[in-house]
């Protein structure tokens, strides 16, 4: 926690950071002490303009989440290695640690390759000697594809949110953050510490701590799922994104952290007494709304925490509940006025506060 400290710190440049803390208060500081950065919500650094990506900036999402804008995209000498040039450095990043990248990643599910000619679905098989490996279920034989042909990929991976303390850098209004850690003598990427970044530009940028009083409800795996819909039709929750895979977007914000859970169904939690609070914003995705009509209600222990009904047409809700000796945490969505229809339910940042 020290060594992380300091290299934070190190980051100001000589300036103080401005310290937002779980209780709301900004608090100026000369510097930054392991103490500070456990307690810390977010950490802002330097006065002046923040660095920012174009709106139009190609990017590459990593499997932790993070999004990091690109300048150019290349085959590896070596199989299934892209290196990546941006602003931050010159990446060689394996396979197997990317989302996808291109100006936007393709919907829908499964693995895909945006081409000049279209969408092609699919499975990503690897990049060899500077050529994507695709197959299709149409044609037995894997094709291959130029990887400078590719406008823009998606690979069905799952996410592996970043673990233990760490920062987020915003480097683009509308994209998810860049989480790094601090390696030896500089800063790499929390979803693979291996691979160190260039620093120059994160000088003047916001920088959300994470990892120490913040736990994302989507980084702890549910004890109990149980999800029914109606008619037979089961829409599963989904971590960090839409019911269909989308942004999640909630009275008029973006959200990069949170859940989506279409009724009927249950979550529960094993929390142990080790959190404080639960905070979240609820309401029902704009990609749905003014669709939508649902009863939830959150426990703790058995005893209702919070209760209420959710309409697409109505505001979302701020939720801020003491989570003091609970052990278990049990979210309930329940059919409304008219069965499913358009109950996407988000908690969006939804976060636990460690005690």
């Amino acid at each position: 926690m020290r060594s992380f400290a300091l290299w934070l710190a190190a980051l100001i440049v000589a300036e103080a950071a401005t310290v937002v803390d779980f209780a709301g208060q900004r608090r100026e500081l000369p510097a930054l002490s392991a103490a500070d950065l456990a307690d810390a919500d977010v950490v802002i650094l330097g006065e002046g303009a923040p660095w920012r990506a174009r709106s139009t900036e190609r990017g590459l999402w990593l499997v932790d989440g993070s999004w990091l804008p690109v300048q150019s995209l290349e085959a590896e000498a070596q199989p299934d290695r892209l290196r990546v040039a941006s602003p931050l450095g010159t990446l060689s990043l394996p396979l197997d640690l990317v989302l996808g990248w291109g100006e936007d990643l393709p919907a829908g599910d499964g693995d895909a390759v945006q081409l000049a000619g279209g969408l092609l679905s699919g499975r990503v098989l690897g990049i060899v000697e500077g050529q994507l490996r695709f197959g299709t279920a149409l044609d037995p034989e894997a094709i291959t594809v130029p990887l400078p042909a590719v406008r823009a990929a998606r690979l069905a991976q799952p996410l592996r949110p970043a673990s233990g303390l760490r920062v987020h850098a915003v480097l683009h209004p509308e994209r998810p953050p860049l989480a790094l850690v601090p390696v030896g003598d500089g800063w790499a990427l929390a979803a693979a510490p291996e691979i160190q970044v260039r620093t120059a530009p994160l000088g003047s940028l916001p920088l959300r701590v994470e990892g120490g009083r913040r736990v994302y409800l989507s980084e702890l795996e549910p004890e109990e799922v149980r999800e029914e819909g109606a008619f037979g039709v089961v829409w599963p929750y989904q971590r960090d994104r839409g019911l269909h895979g989308e942004a999640l977007r909630l009275g008029g914000q973006l959200f990069r952290r949170g859940l989506a859970v279409h009724s009927a169904a249950r979550l529960g939690w094993r929390l142990g007494e080790r959190y404080a609070a639960l905070r979240a914003l609820i309401g029902i995705s704009e990609t749905v709304a003014p669709e939508g009509d649902c009863l939830v209600r959150i426990e703790g222990d058995g005893r209702v925490l919070w209760a209420g009904r959710l309409r697409g047409e109505a505001a979302p809700q701020a939720l801020d509940l003491p989570l003091a000796g609970v052990q278990r945490l049990l979210l309930v969505v329940e059919l409304g006025e008219r069965y499913d229809i358009g109950d996407h339910v988000l908690l969006a940042d939804a976060y636990l506060v460690r005690r």
